[in-house]
């Protein structure tokens, strides 16, 4: 699973760079929304999705994120972060609470400050940790080798999933 979301370990940051038609593949419930800012800006399909925009799209007002972007920038600031992508300010309050006990000489004055840390290798390696211990429904799909459960509880979908499966039994036969 942190294979597949990191991009075999070489991102510790989801993509700021999605093009339209894949923004829209990946994120079917946004399509209207995407489609419209698509037609606004007179962008192609091959064009490059407004960042901000978008993860405040995306995320904003969910993973307790504020506003859709309203009034912050919580769908941008706090997207995927980690080789297991954690998002959300949820998800950062998490780690934060982690941090504080596993790794006290980290130096945290805001979730902005966990979102970085999280995209360092260090601290990406430490979010999956993280994630791995938070997660009771996880460790349960993956003891079972249950990769499509274990996927939903990641990314809340499938996404992905066939190359999941390869990287499961694959890292599997290691064992």
């Amino acid at each position: 699973q942190t294979a597949h979301e990191s991009g075999n370990f070489s991102k510790t940051s989801e993509s700021v760079k999605y093009r339209f038609k894949t923004a829209k593949l990946v994120f079917p419930k946004y399509v209207a929304q995407i489609n419209a800012k698509q037609k606004e800006i007179g962008a192609i399909d091959s064009a490059f999705v407004p960042a901000e925009w978008f993860f405040n799209l995306v995320y904003g007002s969910r993973m307790g994120n504020q506003d859709n972007g309203v009034a912050d920038n919580d769908g941008f600031d706090f997207r995927g972060s980690g080789y297991i992508q954690l998002t959300g300010t949820d998800n950062m309050e998490m780690f934060e609470k982690w941090l504080s006990i596993h790794r006290p000489d980290v130096v945290i004055n805001s979730l902005h400050d966990v979102a970085n840390y999280a995209r360092t290798q260090q601290g990406a390696l430490e979010s999956a940790v993280c994630f791995w211990l938070n997660s009771p429904a996880l460790r349960v799909a993956a003891q079972a080798g249950d990769v499509t459960k274990a996927t939903k509880v990641i990314n809340g979908g499938t996404i992905g999933l066939d190359e999941r499966k390869t990287l499961f039994s694959k890292y599997l036969a290691l064992v």
